[in-house]
């Protein structure tokens, strides 16, 4: 499954060179204007049209400085755990206390297998956090919005290999604006479940309503659509 992966746009902003960076900042006798979103978010300009308040807020929320930050809180209990017990374990072994060392020993390796796992779902969650900061300083107009973009590719990978007309594909994006809310309410990589279950409901509904008998004939045995959401 895809989603936005914010990771991924996170990634192309470090690669940015200082130049390009710089020359969004403010110059003497100049308007101050918002630093350039990522090439990943550069979709979000047009479609929900930010305010430079929101632009520059968004910016801020997807700089590498951030990123590190989120990413140090989601990972500083495990690590806090670790170093904690390893400390305690240098005490025992200096104490010479055997059964005490290697208790210590089982819980520090157990300790890390957990800060392995949390790495594991470190993407997903730094994306979960990064995209509540992002979806914090959009409108309510500007959510569905997002919801509508992100529910179309899935909703279009559930018709493969159907292409599609102009007029069709206004109907399809009229019921992904219908189901915006639900799209919300399940979006996360906690909920990749309810998102799929909203979009098979949308692609149903294509079919049934939408698709002409010579494009229905198109399609495949009946699966479920990909999602561009994280695992």
């Amino acid at each position: 499954m895809k989603r936005i992966l914010l990771m991924l746009a996170v990634l192309i902003w470090m690669s940015m060179s200082a130049a390009a960076v710089l020359a969004a900042a403010p110059r003497a006798n100049q308007p101050r204007r918002p630093k350039p979103l990522p090439q990943a978010y550069a979709w979000m300009l047009k479609d929900l049209s930010l305010t430079e308040d929101q632009q520059e807020k968004i910016g801020e929320t997807l700089k590498p400085s951030n990123v590190e930050k989120v990413t140090t809180e989601l990972l500083k209990p495990e690590q806090e755990k670790v170093s904690t017990l390893e400390k305690e374990l240098g005490v025992a072994v200096k104490e010479k206390n055997g059964p005490e060392a290697k208790s210590l020993k089982a819980q520090i390796a157990a300790a890390k297998a957990d800060l392995k796992a949390a790495r594991g779902k470190l993407t997903s969650k730094v994306q979960d956090k990064l995209e509540a900061e992002i979806m914090s300083v959009l409108t309510a107009e500007q959510k569905a919005k997002w919801a509508v973009h992100n529910a179309m590719p899935d909703v279009r990978t559930g018709i493969k290999p159907v292409t599609l007309t102009q007029e069709q594909a206004g109907k399809v994006r009229t019921l992904c604006e219908e189901a915006s809310t639900a799209l919300l309410a399940a979006w996360g990589s906690e909920k990749i479940d309810e998102w799929k279950g909203v979009i098979q409901g949308i692609v149903d509904d294509v079919k049934a309503n939408i698709l002409t008998e010579q494009q229905q004939k198109q399609l495949p045995k009946e699966k479920a659509p990909a999602s561009r959401q994280g695992q």
